[in-house]
């Protein structure tokens, strides 16, 4: 049986709008110092963090001066969550929450994300393609 050739679907950066309301809040106090190197920080954070998203995982890749990468496989995710909070509504922005089988991320977030509904979509194809061809298959036990 031959394998598919992964191939990437999208590459992801969350928007600046995620942190509007650290940035409203450095620039009603500007006159301080501090607030200037936290809105650096954060601008920074945002600017180095990357979502990739293939036909088989996701990869989340960030780090200002040390890079780190995560990744979920496609058939381990369980469940998916679009959450417009109306700051990010505004945008056009959307945080997609992935709930996983995965130990060292059990709810994996993508925030700040334009075309959420369509994008989670796709994720939920390919992760129906991945769980039947990993032959993974779900059992819900009651708790």
């Amino acid at each position: 049986m031959e394998k598919k050739q992964e191939e990437i679907l999208y590459e992801l950066q969350p928007s600046q709008v995620v942190f509007l309301g650290g940035y409203i809040l450095c620039a009603l106090v500007f006159f301080l110092i501090i607030p200037i190197f936290i809105l650096l920080y954060n601008y920074l954070i945002i600017k180095t963090t990357k979502y990739i998203i293939s036909t088989q995982r996701i990869r989340l890749r960030y780090g200002i001066i040390n890079k780190i990468t995560d990744e979920i496989e496609l058939y381990r995710i369980l469940d998916y969550k679009v959450r417009e909070p109306f700051w990010m509504r505004i945008f056009g922005l959307a945080n997609i929450e992935l709930t996983t089988m995965d130990q060292s991320h059990p709810i994996f977030v993508l925030s700040g994300i334009r075309d959420a509904e369509k994008i989670i979509t796709q994720i939920r194809e390919y992760s129906e393609v991945a769980k039947s061809t990993s032959r993974v298959s779900e059992i819900d036990i009651g708790r």
